[in-house]
């Protein structure tokens, strides 16, 4: 079957929008893949950001807190009178009057009276950086690494009675409990984990739908440059078989030490969705000006040639050129 005149042009027609709407589609996202790559990095600096700012209002909140905290004066009088049920009742008074993950009492030694969280007493937190800092008689706030609790943002206080040292109040929140890389996720919406050594301590990831705590780091780039090198690490990276886009950089204590890993990161393939969502886009709003294009051109006053010569049923060139009678009709240049 013959298609007329009319109907090949317009299939010609309809041909060269999809192409071209198509180029607009390709174009658009291969130039937006570069731009991408730039705002992504951006933002992971942004977000990074984000936690040092928020890591640092937590620690501002605790140590005023645990200020205040370690000047009551039933915590003083129950420390001198070596009231054993009284230090229990107000360390566990303590952790839920400001919601905190452990509060722990602490004699003028460093020696543990009482636990607010758990049971037991008498072990010796003298060794910790943060407690060694109270005993001197100053009020510090900082990342402690606790046995039982791992990472952790605590907050240590001298507590006095008549100008003498006599204890140490410590407060604060094991990393652990996840309540600090849900709290990034949900203001940046990008993935967060807290490492302790190589180790995911918590985090948002997830892992066969658990998430991947526990799971090890197993990077070597990561490893030297941010545990080892005490640096940054911003580049693309495989975790747990899934491309992200990352930045690792170290979480270190009052002494500068290194003892884990601050990741954010979005994955390579939600960095991509975006980037198509745009390109559709682009070419959905190429696409709707269709109907109205189409019309316009087909019943145009230019879109078909004016030629000098017919015959018969059929509009004939120029004897100059080298078409054949079905190819006489010709869009207009």
């Amino acid at each position: 079957m013959r298609l007329s005149v009319m109907t090949k042009s317009i299939g010609m027609l309809i041909l060269s929008i999809l192409i071209g709407a198509l180029g607009i589609f390709l174009t658009s996202r291969y130039f937006m893949q570069e731009g991408f790559d730039e705002v992504i990095h951006g933002e992971l600096q942004t977000v990074r950001n984000v936690v040092n700012n928020t890591y640092a209002d937590n620690k501002k909140a605790l140590l005023t807190e645990v200020k205040m905290l370690s000047e009551n004066d039933t915590l003083a009088t129950a420390i001198l009178n070596k009231d054993d049920k009284g230090l229990l009742d107000l360390a566990r008074a303590f952790k839920n009057q400001i919601d905190v993950g452990f509060s722990i009492i602490l004699d003028e030694k460093g020696t543990v009276l009482a636990r607010g969280h758990a049971t037991g007493s008498g072990d010796s937190f003298a060794g910790f950086d943060i407690v060694r800092v109270a005993l001197q008689g100053r009020a510090i706030s900082e990342v402690v690494d606790l046995k039982q609790s791992g990472l952790s943002v605590g907050a240590a206080a001298p507590i006095l009675y008549q100008g003498k040292q006599i204890g140490v109040l410590l407060v604060g929140n094991p990393f652990k409990s996840h309540a600090f890389v849900d709290e990034i996720k949900k203001i940046t919406g990008m993935e967060m984990t807290i490492f302790q050594g190589d180790t995911r301590l918590s985090t948002t990831i997830q892992n066969n739908g658990n998430r991947a705590t526990g799971t090890q780091l197993n990077n070597p780039a990561v490893e030297r440059a941010v545990l080892q090198g005490g640096g940054t690490y911003a580049a693309p990276a495989k975790i747990l078989g899934t491309d992200y886009r990352t930045v690792y950089w170290p979480i270190k204590d009052s002494e500068d030490k290194t003892l884990g890993m601050w990741f954010i990161g979005e994955s390579v393939k939600d960095v991509q969705a975006k980037v198509d969502a745009i390109a559709f886009y682009c070419l959905i709003a190429t696409a709707r000006n269709f109907p109205f294009f189409v019309p316009k051109l087909l019943f145009s006053q230019n879109f078909y040639c004016k030629l000098p010569q017919k015959r018969g049923n059929f509009r004939v060139p120029p004897s100059n050129t080298y078409l054949t009678e079905e190819m006489a009709l010709v869009f207009t240049c």
